[in-house]
């Protein structure tokens, strides 16, 4: 499950999205762009989890 949050890696133009170190759901990078609210990770995250 991807929303409410998750950390987003970018790669070869895929973006591949993850939640507690486990891949939950890749797409591509412009799709992503296009249809998530991204935000750069805060110094020191490690996972969008603990943001919240």
């Amino acid at each position: 499950m991807v929303y409410p949050s998750a950390t987003m890696t970018v790669k070869d133009g895929w973006a591949t999205f993850w939640r507690e170190g486990t891949e939950v759901w890749n797409c591509n990078a412009r799709f992503a762009e296009a249809h998530f609210d991204i935000r750069p990770a805060q110094d020191g995250a490690r996972d969008a989890d603990e943001l919240s």
